[in-house]
């Protein structure tokens, strides 16, 4: 049978698997999408006023400035996770339309590879972001005392 096909059987089982890993990620899509998430803020200018002066509650300040940071890659995760899953799809339809063609196997394997490096990088930013925001809040507080 995979002679019929001229299709090498760990190619075929790779593929399968891919495959079956993007139909997961789409069945499992429209449930999670279905849940009704809080509001959230997508408000990318920081909630301060410039022309205060620095002492001035409400003026732009170190907390501002993080807080900034954190919409930013807020925003950026909210728009990266959709990208980075239709770059899985497409690394996945490049292996099964391979036709045995190593080349483009490669090729989707390094897109679904770098889509999942991509991922890992958002949700580290994102980590690292909330702890650097934390710790300064933390130290803030504990100077004021």
């Amino acid at each position: 049978m995979y002679k019929v096909l001229s299709i090498k059987r760990p190619l075929l089982l790779t593929t399968s698997y891919l495959l079956l890993i993007a139909f997961c990620l789409l069945l499992v899509a429209p449930l999670a999408l279905a849940a009704t998430p809080a509001p959230v803020d997508l408000q990318l200018r920081p909630k301060c006023d410039p022309t205060l002066a620095p002492t001035m509650p409400g003026s732009c300040d170190l907390n501002a400035f993080v807080g900034f940071i954190q919409n930013l890659i807020e925003f950026m995760f909210y728009i990266s996770i959709p990208i980075a899953v239709m770059f899985i799809i497409y690394g996945s339809f490049v292996i099964m339309t391979a036709g045995g063609s190593e080349d483009r196997f490669k090729k989707g394997k390094g897109v679904i590879t770098a889509a999942i490096v991509g991922i890992i990088i958002v949700f580290s930013s994102n980590l690292i972001v909330t702890t650097i925001e934390k710790a300064l809040k933390t130290g803030a507080e504990q100077i004021m005392k």
